[in-house]
This record gives structure tokens, sequence and C-alpha cells, in this order.
């Protein structure tokens, strides 16, 4: 035992292991740190958000030059299993609402909108989880808003066969959506 600074007592030093606090529930929902305030939250989400959507421009910009050189318009990548193939979509996933793309792109906003209020909710709650799993659902809208308003459609690349079935064509805005919700 030690004695403490400008008293007379002395230190009991740590606790004993049986009196320590159990560690966190594993299944309680994560939140960002107290003190960390909502700068760490919004600079969790514009850290996921920008890269992703710069990301998802950046390889449909680059597939989409290189196949429009190629003869087939496709690069197999796993024979049977996986190709990168041109693909133009003016529907909306799965290409449902074909030739809508106006509608599309309100709709897009519209979404965007909402995304933004729960953001702005989830930071202020600083629950990690769901700024991370806004984030990348923004980039993926943004990304493929992008495509609707400058192009009309959106560039979808990827794609995948299970068996002799391919699956819809789909893009990084697309994986980004789908994970982040």
């Amino acid at each position: 035992m030690t004695l403490r600074r400008g008293s007379s007592q002395k230190d009991p030093g740590p606790e004993p292991a049986s009196v320590q606090a159990p560690p966190d529930d594993l299944s309680a929902p994560r939140t960002l740190h107290p003190e960390s305030g909502r700068l760490r939250g919004h600079v969790l989400f514009w850290a996921i958000l920008i890269p992703g959507l710069l990301l998802d421009l950046l390889t449909k910009s680059l597939v989409f030059s290189c196949l429009e050189k190629t003869p087939s318009k496709m690069y197999v990548l796993i024979p049977g299993l996986l190709n990168f193939t041109i693909d133009i979509n003016t529907g909306g996933p799965f290409s449902i609402f074909r030739g809508n793309p106006g509608w599309l792109a309100l709709a897009t906003v519209a979404a965007l909108v909402i995304i933004g209020y729960l953001y702005l909710s989830s930071v202020r709650t600083r629950e990690w989880m769901m700024v991370v799993a806004l984030g990348m659902i923004a980039s993926g809208a943004f990304g493929n808003l992008f495509d609707r308003m400058k192009f009309g459609h959106v560039r979808d690349f990827v794609q995948v066969w299970i068996g002799n079935w391919p699956y819809p064509t789909f893009n990084l805005a697309d994986i980004l959506i789908c994970v982040g919700a």
C-alpha cells in the first residue's frame, strides 16, 4: 500500500478481480464514445460516403472505357461464374421500372433526404453502426443518381452466373447499398 499525495490515507491499490466491473455486454448496441461528441460521427459518415462514391464512379469509368474497346464488350474473370460486361440499366434494382429515369432520380433524392434525417439522428444518439450503414447506402445512392443525371441510365458491369442462370448485372454502388442495408 502506498500513501496518496497530500493525504495521510493509504491508497488501497487496484480493486480485486471479484469487484471489477464486468466486460461490456456484447449484445448491447454499439455507440460512439460520449466524449467524442458528434464530430467523430460526422467524420465517420463522410469518410465512408466520399471514398465509396469516388470508387464507384472510378470503377464504372475504367470498366466501361476498357470494355468499349473489346469486340465482345465483356471480360471473363472466372469462367462460368464472374464476368465484367457493359450493361445499361434504365430502370431500378433488377431493372424494374425500365425507361423511367426521371422518376427513379426523384425517388433517389427522396431516399437521400430520409437517409440525411436518419444520419443526423444517428449522429446525435451516437449509434456508429447506423452511421456506417447510412454512409454506405448514401454513397451507393449518390453513385447511381450521378449516372442517372449524367447519362440517363445506370452503368452496371458485374455479372455473376449461378449455373446457367445469370444474376442481374450490378455495380459497386449496388453493393454498397445492399451491404449498408
